[in-house]
């Protein structure tokens, strides 16, 4: 059985019937995993784009019904009055927040302008939830909808806005599913009557598998094997294989970019990996570097400039100040400045004390943005 996971989590869908119809099954999922104190919120407005859902962002009832979903049952919240920002202040301790845009606007990039604007609404939260783009599947119904071109544009959105922490690939995962033999040959049903919607069962299963693994990663076999080649228990384990693969669809840029140096510093003892560098996961950014001047550095209260490029979605809203060792017994002052530069400052033991070339200036620092 899997272990136990008591941590809260929180997850708000934004969007339409499609991702109502695509977390219906995560509290089985994720009760199945472990997790013991997760809530899934979904307001359902069919058809909704997700300017619609800004534009009436404060409006009373403006959603059809509240879907509250918990631990392997789900149930319809029936509230008289009801907005987004009602939603969001009744739910301060959202964890995640999943965006998925209609299937008419979803191949279309500029209908996504207003995801700040949306992401703005949680400020008040009392911890920042993670942003997550859905992708969803084509509609049988709707002219030329097609899936691929869904996650590209999601891809292309993502990309240029570093509030999204990633993808969740729903639409490629059924559509992985779709052209299966196992799935076609013993249950071929994947949409609903409607063309647009997914069936019961399988389907709904891996789009919850989808979502689970983009959150949460699926670390743990939910479908052991009794023995048998019993259908359910092949399909089920084929869907859960199918959502660890697409994981690698997903836009996480978990890759160190260098930045470039000042006349003034230069890698320590010429070793190429000490090159200053920087990454960014979610709203963490963590820098490292080596370095030593390229000459001696008379002391000076405002120091010398490292290095530059930090792009302005990785600067601090502050200049962020670490104290680092240095040769010996020194130690000096690193600044990660607001305008994306690394300076160095204040080297010495009880004194300010020139640099000089050959010095060891190590640093490693992680802050939030």
């Amino acid at each position: 059985m899997p272990a136990k996971k008591i941590n809260h989590n929180k997850i708000l869908l934004i969007g339409n019937s499609k991702s109502w119809n695509s977390s219906e099954y995560m509290p089985k999922v994720l009760g199945d995993l472990g997790y013991l104190n997760t809530e899934v919120i979904c307001p359902y407005k069919g058809g909704a784009t997700l300017q619609n859902h800004y534009d009436n962002r404060n409006t009373a009832a403006y959603y059809e019904r509240y879907i509250c979903y918990t631990k392997n049952t789900y149930g319809w919240k029936e509230k008289t009055s009801v907005s987004l920002t009602q939603i969001i202040a009744d739910n301060p301790d959202i964890t995640h927040v999943i965006f998925q845009q209609n299937t008419q606007n979803a191949e279309i990039v500029s209908s996504y302008s207003c995801l700040n604007d949306l992401i703005g609404l949680f400020s008040g939260c009392n911890a920042r939830p993670k942003f997550y783009l859905m992708s969803q599947w084509a509609s049988a119904n709707v002219t030329d909808s097609n899936t691929d071109n869904m996650l590209s544009v999601c891809k292309e959105v993502a990309e240029s806005n570093s509030n999204i922490q990633d993808i969740i690939p729903v639409g490629h995962c059924i559509e992985k599913l779709k052209s299966n033999s196992l799935f076609t040959d013993v249950a071929p049903v994947l949409l609903a009557d409607d063309n647009t919607h997914l069936h019961p069962g399988f389907p709904k299963t891996m789009a919850a598998l989808s979502i689970v693994e983009t959150l949460f990663g699926l670390d743990d076999k939910l479908y052991l094997s009794d023995g048998t080649n019993d259908a359910t228990y092949l399909i089920n384990n084929l869907c859960w294989n199918i959502a660890k693969e697409t994981k690698a669809y997903n836009i996480v840029d978990e890759s160190w970019h260098n930045l470039t140096y000042t006349e003034y510093f230069k890698n320590y003892n010429n070793v190429s990996s000490y090159q200053p560098k920087y990454k960014k996961v979610g709203n963490v950014v963590t820098i490292i570097g080596v370095v030593t001047p390229t000459g001696t550095l008379a002391q000076a209260q405002n120091g010398y400039r490292i290095a530059e490029g930090l792009p302005s979605d990785c600067c601090p809203p502050t200049t962020f100040r670490v104290v680092c060792a240095g040769s010996g017994m020194n130690k000096w002052l690193l600044n990660v400045n607001t305008t994306g530069t690394l300076g160095a400052s204040r080297y010495g033991i009880d004194t300010d004390s020139d640099m000089t070339t050959g010095i060891w200036m190590p640093f490693s620092v992680t802050y939030l943005v």
